[in-house]
């Protein structure tokens, strides 16, 4: 009949459409409802043999049973135990580099093996700029054309930077972050203070911008120079040496680049040491000087044998100048063959004035007048040559000096023809020396020297004793 469904009588149990009659296909469209299927048994586990599926048959327009096995679906995943499932050109994938180990969460790139971590990835991994500390976006590390950036708590602490000049900056925010490197045996074998811009080498607070806590050892692979202190004129630069944070000592260039060496306790001693021994001690509380003397008894006090130029001083016989060996208490030795033209050395006085206040001329030969000034010298009379008698060494006395006795190079003002040995006289030629003695009435003849074996050098030694001609 058109509009209503029909069945067989055998089929009628109570009047309701059942399992039974589900079971025979004979149901045809529009004879279930959302009900009758909300009504039947709940499998909780299917046989894939026995257990049956109702499927439209277009063909004839009916719903008919079949068994799960006869679907055509296959029920098992594509390639092993933990592999991610995938679309491979339509059909099912298993991927072999790409695990997730449910049991413990973990998820596996790039390697057939499990993974060991949350995220396990075995080969390179490309991404665009940031990676984030999750639940702290402050914190993170940031690429960058040729550059790397490590933030924390939203401060750049390190740069990593590709340029013209490569560079690994620290503290790169140019904030108050210090650096701290640490050692074995010490927590800061460096340690910076950014707030006051200091850097500690084996000290966690730096006093100074560089501050060593420990032994310093400087070396050169080539040249001599290892350390410079440099300086602008007018500045001072000093290295101090400090005692339980007081200064102790201290050398120091000074603003007009004289250097010191300074010993800031004014009774301590200062020393110029050779390996075990003093070779000059200068004693604080005395300002006394020892060479080789550690306690030194005079202002200079030498102990053993010294040279200082042409002196020499030994323990035993005395002072030599001139020789290394003297023999007495002061021993001089004089060779006066390198004198020069008017020029002579010895016994030297730097008191009284020229002539008439005037200026002296070096090599002639003076006399001290009753009024201080040095006046020329000649045999006329015993007023102008039986007094104090000097050679000029130069323009001006008080600078120059008069030679009362020594070496002299009598070049300008000899009077006759130098002979080794024999005696000079004072000159009836004013300011002169001569040769031959003065044969006139009225001259004195008074011997002033000797002749040497150099050239028109002469010994200047004047005699106390004078003769006046008749």
């Amino acid at each position: 009949m058109a509009g209503k469904t029909g069945i067989r009588g055998e089929q009628i149990k109570d009047g309701s459409i059942d399992s039974v009659d589900i079971a025979s296909g004979s149901i045809k469209a529009g004879e279930l409802s959302e009900k009758v299927i909300a009504d039947q048994a709940l499998i909780t586990s299917t046989d894939t043999t026995n257990d049956r599926l109702l499927i439209w048959d277009a063909t004839d327009s009916a719903l008919k049973q079949v068994s799960i096995g006869n679907l055509g679906v296959t029920a098992s995943p594509a390639g092993s135990d933990t592999q991610v499932q995938y679309n491979n050109s339509g059909a099912t994938g298993g991927a072999s580099k790409l695990l997730y180990d449910d049991s413990n969460h973990r998820l596996g790139i790039g390697s057939t093996n499990a993974p060991d971590y949350t995220l396990d990835v075995a080969g390179d991994i490309g991404l665009s700029e940031y990676i984030y500390h999750k639940g702290d976006d402050d914190t993170y590390i940031q690429f960058e054309d040729d550059t790397i950036i490590l933030a924390a708590g939203g401060r750049s602490f390190i740069k990593l930077e590709e340029a013209d000049q490569d560079k690994v900056i620290i503290n790169h925010g140019a904030l108050n972050i210090d650096l701290k490197v640490g050692g074995e045996n010490n927590a800061n074998l460096i340690r910076t203070d950014a707030a006051n811009d200091r850097v500690g080498i084996g000290i966690g607070t730096p006093t100074s911008t560089l501050h060593v806590a420990g032994e310093t050892h400087l070396s050169s692979s080539s040249g001599t120079e290892v350390l410079r202190i440099a300086k602008a004129d007018g500045d001072t630069r000093e290295i101090v040496l400090e005692n339980e944070g007081t200064d102790a000592a201290s050398i120091y260039l000074n603003s007009a680049e004289h250097l010191f060496i300074r010993q800031e306790n004014a009774s301590n001693d200062l020393c110029l040491r050779i390996a075990a021994t003093n070779a000059i001690r200068i004693d604080g509380s005395t300002s006394r000087v020892g060479i080789f003397n550690d306690s030194p008894a005079q202002t200079l006090d030498v102990t053993g044998i010294g040279q200082i130029g042409g002196l020499y001083v030994t323990g035993s016989a005395g002072l030599g100048i001139g020789t290394t060996s003297p023999a007495v208490a002061l021993d001089v030795h004089h060779d006066p063959a390198s004198l020069a033209d008017n020029t002579g050395g010895g016994e030297v006085v730097t008191f009284g004035a020229g002539p008439s206040g005037g200026s002296t001329t070096a090599g002639k030969l003076y006399y001290l007048d009753t009024d201080g000034q040095w006046e020329e010298a000649d045999a006329d009379g015993l007023t102008t040559s039986g007094v104090l008698l000097a050679i000029a060494l130069g323009t001006t006395p008080g600078t120059h000096g008069m030679l009362l006795r020594g070496f002299f190079d009598v070049h300008s003002y000899l009077v006759g023809t130098f002979n080794e040995g024999v005696p000079v006289y004072v000159s009836t030629t004013a300011g002169s020396i001569s040769i031959s003695a003065p044969s006139g009435a009225g001259d004195i003849v008074r011997i002033i020297g000797y002749c040497t074996t150099t050239a028109n050098v002469i010994y200047f030694n004047p005699s106390n004793n004078t003769l006046e001609l008749s």
